[in-house]
């Protein structure tokens, strides 16, 4: 997408006569912890689904789909409000528990996990290993945290590299903001690790696949007219260029600090262009966050 395309939106009710379907990313977009979504996000659902439209909450999330529905629901975003959810990690666990092609069928059965315990959901296809020499595989399904650094993980990737032990990932942002503090992703830990010169297979946003699953859900739906809605532009933005689809960038999410404004003030576009170079691509049109219409 060229940036003389692109275009400001107060709300996402100017996309109802050109779009049927709208893929919503979850983190950023739809809710940020807490007891509650967004402010904004519940009447956008509920009137777009009044309108007839189709939509699918597509996410980077290590959980299953399930979780992440019934978490919606205690927070108010029930089941009537969308047509379906698909996480990354609901593609990768579907890939590891059938092992049906590539590199799936040829995994032995003890696996390094890198990840919370509460993210391991194999405890009766896989051995949980906590050693690279004991491994046939790595896992990785986290994001680091405020006090742990890349260097610290350097010994297990250097065993693994040594072992020749593929990576199976849960494709990351490779930072992400609490409070003020910029953290390394764990998308840092897939690029050391490709650096060092092991094979990582990555699933997630921004490989197309995962968006033309969520079109292959709703097989009326057309490509031109469906769009992405996502807060960032490394996994978002670039995963509904590689499928040919249109997209709302989310400007207050994510990438807030980088372009130093608030949910609900004006897009310096000249800036989200200039940000949008680094990453080479560029969204269809964008908002700083996600509403119905403007306030």
């Amino acid at each position: 997408m060229v940036a003389d395309k692109l275009k400001e939106i107060k709300g996402i009710n100017e996309l109802l006569p050109f779009y049927d379907t709208f893929i919503f990313g979850l983190w950023g977009v739809l809710y940020e912890g807490g007891d509650r979504p967004l402010p904004g996000v519940m009447e956008a659902l509920i009137k777009l689904k009044k309108a007839g439209k189709h939509i699918i909450i597509l996410s980077n999330s290590a959980k299953p789909s399930a979780l992440i529905a019934s978490r919606f629901a205690s927070i108010g975003i029930t089941n009537e409000m969308y047509d379906g959810i698909l996480s990354a990690g609901e593609v990768l666990y579907y890939n590891l528990t059938r092992r049906k092609s590539g590199i799936f069928s040829r995994l032995g059965k003890r696996c390094l996990h890198l990840g919370k315990r509460s993210d391991w959901y194999f405890s009766s296809y896989y051995e949980r290993v906590f050693k690279a020499d004991a491994a046939d595989f790595i896992l990785l399904n986290r994001q680091l945290f405020r006090n742990e650094y890349l260097e610290s993980y350097l010994p297990i990737l250097s065993a693994a590299l040594e072992r020749n032990l593929p990576m199976l990932s849960i494709s990351a942002d490779h930072f992400y903001y609490e409070e003020d503090n910029a953290i390394l992703g764990a998308g840092s830990l897939e690029n050391q690790y490709e650096k060092l010169g092991g094979l990582v297979i990555k699933t997630g946003k921004p490989d197309k696949s995962l968006f033309l699953y969520c079109l292959e859900a709703l097989p009326e739906t057309k490509k031109s007219k469906t769009i992405v809605i996502g807060d960032s532009i490394e996994t978002d933005i670039k995963g509904a260029d590689y499928s040919g689809l249109s997209s709302v960038f989310i400007a207050g999410g994510k990438h807030a600090k980088e372009l130093d404004l608030y949910r609900g003030e004006p897009i310096d576009i000249e800036a989200l262009e200039e940000l949008s170079r680094v990453y080479g691509c560029f969204p269809s049109y964008a908002t700083s966050t996600l509403q119905w219409d403007e306030l």
